[in-house]
């Protein structure tokens, strides 16, 4: 069926016409679809958000009946269809499987026939492409009923007259390939401080581009992330700064917290790792005041990082920082750990001449 496709595809293209293909014994006619979100025209790219459904309606817009009639079918009516058993949907994933959450499917929704892909994160800044193709195989006699002025399983209508035959018992329409799009959205403002909240992130709008970056700061060119108003990160930005997938969770890390069932830990995994041209600093409320440690959590080991405690502000600030990675805050020190603080007798932290950072008021001694 593979080696046919192609030819198929071109053909279709070339006159717009509906061709039948015969392959290991089975036929199928070429049909013509529409696959568009409710009341929108159809995006040839079928655009929609990772880690969330992506919903269209499927229309039919060309077909052959029986007796060589071109013919259509609505989403409500392929939807009542699906409902009585008559026609089965198949989603063939041509290319993308490994992305998807699970397999796409052609169902009856809210009295339409809708297909649902969903994706998972690549929390990368790119667009992930899928290919599909769907087909429909008639389990049933599916006949046209001119007095419902619809699609019917019953050999008669309701004054007993014939119906007339449209698709016999295994028939099979399938589709050409279609495209899908799966993506992040642009962060909504930038400013000297850039704001993104988990309402944010729920909502895929994690992607950050370069020169806008750029052209928010100031004649510092200094600029600030506030991360759900409990991380914080400053850096300065270059003009050469590429795009950045902002992505972060709150999200418990399961093998740590069962490590220490009774210590409290912040986490914050920022998924897509990304990294700035410049170092910065990254800045964390202190959980446990000055006792507070912060660990790096790479390849499932936990290691402590340097950090400068600040009494005026309760906040724990970790120098030097170029990639946001994955890290857990502790209010002390975790077993088999020892806290690692700035100090005036600790090796002095290097830090960036594109940092400004102001002397802490209380820096901890360890």
């Amino acid at each position: 069926m593979k080696r046919v496709i192609p030819m198929l595809l071109i053909l279709s293209v070339v006159f717009h016409s509906l061709m039948v293909v015969w392959a290991a014994d089975t036929a199928f006619q070429s049909a013509e679809i529409t696959i568009a979100e409710t009341g929108a025209v159809e995006d040839p790219s079928h655009p929609f958000l990772f880690g969330q459904d992506g919903n269209w309606e499927v229309t039919i817009d060309r077909f052959v009946s029986v007796s060589g009639d071109d013919m259509q079918m609505n989403s409500v009516q392929l939807a009542r269809l699906i409902s009585l058993g008559a026609i089965q949907c198949t989603v063939d994933v041509l290319d993308g499987q490994r992305w998807l959450n699970r397999t796409p499917a052609v169902t009856a929704m809210n009295n339409a026939a809708v297909l649902c892909v969903n994706t998972q994160h690549t929390y990368d800044t790119g667009v992930l492409e899928l290919i599909l193709q769907l087909r429909f195989r008639a389990v049933r006699n599916i006949y046209w009923d001119k007095d419902e002025w619809n699609y019917s399983c019953a050999l008669y209508n309701i004054e007993g007259e014939k119906n007339t035959l449209v698709l016999e018992k295994g028939a099979l329409l399938q589709s050409e390939q279609q495209l899908f799009t799966s993506h992040y959205l642009n962060l909504s403002q930038y400013q000297s401080t850039i704001t993104i909240t988990q309402e944010d992130v729920e909502a895929g709008m994690v992607l950050a581009d370069g020169e806008e970056m750029y052209m928010a700061t100031g004649s510092d060119k200094m600029l600030s992330f506030d991360f759900g108003g409990s991380v914080f990160y400053t850096t300065c930005i270059s003009a050469a700064q590429k795009p950045l997938n902002l992505y972060y969770s709150f999200d418990e890390i399961p093998e740590v917290a069962q490590l220490y069932p009774t210590m409290e830990l912040f986490y914050v995994d920022f998924r897509g790792s990304p990294s700035f041209i410049n170092s910065g600093e990254l800045t964390f409320d202190a959980i446990g005041g000055e006792t507070t440690v912060v660990y790096s959590f790479q390849d499932e080991v936990l290691s402590p990082m340097i950090s400068v405690y600040n009494k005026d502000s309760n906040t724990v600030t970790v120098r030097g920082v170029k990639r946001l990675d994955t890290y857990v805050v502790a209010a002390e020190s975790v077993e088999g750990h020892e806290a690692v603080y700035s100090s005036s007798n600790a090796v002095p932290v290097k830090i960036p001449n594109a940092v400004r950072v102001e002397t802490e008021s209380n820096p901890s001694t360890g």
